[in-house]
């Protein structure tokens, strides 16, 4: 069992910001998903460091295979998760897949099926996913010319109707398996992530590799844009009686911008609408409490903060060159 006396890493500070801004404390009700992975097992190291103490996990045994290197690590896997369950005295809940499934997406609607069974009202499913591999989904849904919803770097989310949290969405894989090595923490190498017919897994060990050998620091580079399309992306426009609005869910303009003026600056632009960094910083100390719906007036803006929305509008009958 991991030392809770050690100091926080990096990491660890990292991702207690960024929970404390969407709100999450210590107290919610979470069930970690755990495969066996870097990215899960260290997910839940984290939040037991971070002192999280309402906890349980589950997994998903995907079942018999023909295959005795996969079914060796399914077996692994799941008495991993087991070590971890008896370790830190947290419940463990496993499903085992009984049909055979073949495709990467047969796979998830598996996984998703049981997710929805095991998640109560109230929890939130915690995912490892990291940033590399968001960003590959988007890539993947790029290439089949379909318009993604999905945000790589999003931590906190709603997908068929499950509240799902991503700690470490905007970390990177080598970060994970560093964390790991200090805690002196094992996991497992999936098999099938070398099977290079899948395209996920030929842009994981063809693709990236040798766009960072052609491009030294091109991966750090694409992470970065893509973040940055994040924070200009999730937009509503819309006109509404001559006025133009946009709207966010709270929780996620909390996630992406937190309380940083300028990001608040730039998106007022899309009204054309000039704030100064005290009005900016204002209207964000407003969001980030914990009051209920209110109205809140602006240069020519009103801004109206709901438990779940944030509304800005530009009013028409206003300069919004004054």
């Amino acid at each position: 069992m991991m030392n809770s006396r050690i100091p926080w890493s990096d990491l660890e500070h990292q991702i207690h910001r960024n929970l404390k801004k969407l709100n999450i404390s210590t107290s919610q009700a979470l069930c970690v998903a755990v495969s066996g992975g870097a990215d899960s097992v260290a997910c839940f190291h984290l939040l037991k460091r971070l002192g999280f103490e309402n906890l349980r996990l589950i997994h998903i045994h995907h079942g018999d295979t023909q295959d005795a290197m996969q079914m060796s690590f399914r077996d692994q896997a799941l008495s991993l998760a087991q070590a971890l369950s008896i370790s830190f005295k947290t419940p463990l809940q496993v499903y085992r897949v009984k049909d055979k499934l073949n495709t990467e997406t047969e796979f998830r609607n598996a996984r998703y099926s049981f997710f929805k069974q095991a998640v109560t009202e109230g929890e939130y499913l915690v995912l490892g996913h990291h940033f590399g591999d968001e960003l590959e989904s988007w890539i993947i849904q790029w290439t089949r010319g379909a318009s993604s919803q999905m945000r790589p770097g999003e931590i906190l989310s709603q997908t068929e109707g499950l509240h799902i949290l991503r700690p470490l969405s905007q970390r990177t894989r080598g970060e994970i398996e560093s964390y790991l090595k200090a805690l002196g923490q094992k996991f497992l190498l999936d098999p099938s992530n070398q099977d290079l017919s899948i395209f996920r897994n030929w842009l994981r060990q063809i693709w990236w590799p040798q766009l960072e050998e052609k491009k030294p620091g091109a991966s750090e580079v694409f992470y970065r844009s893509a973040r940055r399309s994040i924070k200009a992306g999730g937009l509503k426009s819309d006109k509404i009686e001559g006025l133009r609005a946009l709207s966010f869910d709270r929780n996620i303009f909390s996630e992406k911008w937190g309380l940083d003026p300028e990001g608040l600056i730039s998106v007022v632009k899309n009204l054309g609408v000039s704030l100064t960094w005290n009005q900016a910083l204002e209207v964000l100390k407003q969001l980030d409490s914990k009051q209920g719906r209110r109205k809140l007036e602006l240069a020519s803006l009103e801004f109206e903060l709901a438990p779940r929305l944030l509304t800005i509008r530009r009013r028409h009958e206003d300069n919004a060159s004054k």
